[in-house]
């Protein structure tokens, strides 16, 4: 007769409904092309950055911009999108299929990706 035993771990379940399970899930797929037309490359790029939830002079310096100057495109990133705030604007984001997006020149030529 041998001895068998069984281990089990269970875990409470920490999220409240599916919806909020989904929206915390990562996506494994990024774009390089923009889903919408509405932006130029420049303000795209602020808005990455922006996603990535960087302060205005962070963005200001990533780009070799004044942190005054992203505040104005971002202000009128925001009427565009008519949004009000960053929290706002990281839902157009998700809605509108931004989030998956990434700047071209933010890779090094060259670079590939696999999965």
């Amino acid at each position: 007769m041998t001895d068998q035993q069984d281990f089990f771990y269970a875990k409470k379940f920490s999220f409240i409904s599916i919806s909020d399970f989904f929206s915390h899930l990562k996506s494994s797929v990024l774009t390089l092309n923009p889903p919408v037309d509405t932006f130029t490359e420049k303000k795209l790029d602020i808005i990455f950055y922006a996603f990535q939830k960087l302060s205005n002079k962070e963005i200001a310096t990533k780009l070799c911009l004044s942190h005054r100057t992203i505040e104005n495109r971002l202000q009128r990133i925001y009427e565009k999108t008519g949004v009000t705030s960053l929290s706002g604007l990281i839902e157009y984001c998700h809605t509108n299929g931004l989030n998956h997006y990434v700047p071209k020149n933010l890779l090094r030529q060259g670079v590939q990706f696999f999965w």
